[in-house]
């Protein structure tokens, strides 16, 4: 599942750091450094990092560390190999829309919004950009994470990126689109605020566009697997209802399916796992948007 924004210049929005497209920003970027053993430096992210010791502690106002080589300490440490970075902020988006993100990298990275992973550059390479694009809807107060890592050799960088995409856009630079439904416990009926973003998301879209939808329903780990197995079918059919009822995809391949409590997201906030993922196929006809 791939979201992405661009993310170009940074300016001062009120209180918020504003990363170039006007209608994402995000608060201070808060950065916790640890050291990653010799031996596990070639590995990419791994979940029992977030348990090593803190040992320096960052803030940014933009993540754009330039293409430097390792002889050059990383900016505000003393060293520049055998390095992870657990970068976090909070998100707004100002407008609903279909955005694309960007992250660049030397050497791996990975972006999560809101506990579901965006973007995956991990492991070791050289500066390397990764790219994808999702509608989001407006909403304030989102968690935004980044994992970052230097190995051994021979530089550094890493940059993230946002911007808005015209809808005149959407059929030249999407072959996939994603976006998620959430609902109240043991509801297989979305409320009302999250029928209006399933709406925005359709009608930027447009039905004659697309060639399938994937719609995917989860719950959380309340309950027992055949409840939650059914739960999940259940608001996958939901939406796809809402869709039909909505606009004219009456010839559109929609596939439903559950996967009940299988990949919890968040334990602590389970709100997060009772949802439809709903994934938008398109035919990709020329990529122009790396050129605009």
């Amino acid at each position: 599942m791939k979201f992405i924004l661009i993310i170009l210049s940074w300016l001062f929005c009120n209180h918020l750091h504003c990363q170039s497209s006007e209608f994402i920003e995000f608060d201070t970027f808060h950065v916790d450094v640890i050291r990653i053993p010799a031996k596990e430096c070639w590995t990419g992210y791994k979940p029992h990092y977030r348990d090593y010791d803190i040992v320096k502690h960052l803030t940014w106002n933009k993540i754009d560390i330039p293409e430097t080589d390792t002889k050059h300490n990383f900016p505000g440490l003393d060293y520049s190999t055998r390095i992870g970075f657990f970068i976090k902020s909070k998100m707004e988006v100002k407008k609903s829309g279909i955005y694309e993100l960007c992250l660049t990298s030397d050497d791996g990275s990975r972006l999560w919004i809101d506990g579901s992973e965006m973007l995956n550059n991990d492991d070791n390479h050289k500066m390397r950009k990764v790219c994808d694009s999702i509608f989001m809807a407006k909403k304030e107060n989102q968690d935004f994470e980044l994992w970052y890592y230097q190995g051994f050799v021979d530089k550094y960088g890493l940059k993230f990126t946002t911007k808005e995409l015209p809808d005149s856009l959407f059929q030249n630079v999407i072959d996939t689109l994603s976006y998620s439904i959430y609902f109240d416990e043991n509801s297989s009926n979305p409320d009302s605020l999250q029928i209006e973003n399933c709406k925005e998301f359709m009608m930027k879209i447009k039905c004659k566009n697309i060639d399938s939808i994937q719609l995917s329903g989860f719950a959380d780990s309340n309950g027992s697997v055949k409840y939650n197995y059914n739960l999940g079918m259940s608001r996958a059919e939901s939406v796809k209802e809402l869709i039909n009822k909505f606009f004219a995809c009456q010839s559109v391949d929609i596939k439903t399916r559950s996967f009940g409590e299988n990949h919890i997201l968040d334990d602590i906030v389970t709100s997060k796992n009772r949802r439809v993922e709903l994934v938008v196929f398109t035919t990709k006809l020329k990529n122009i948007a790396s050129s605009n």
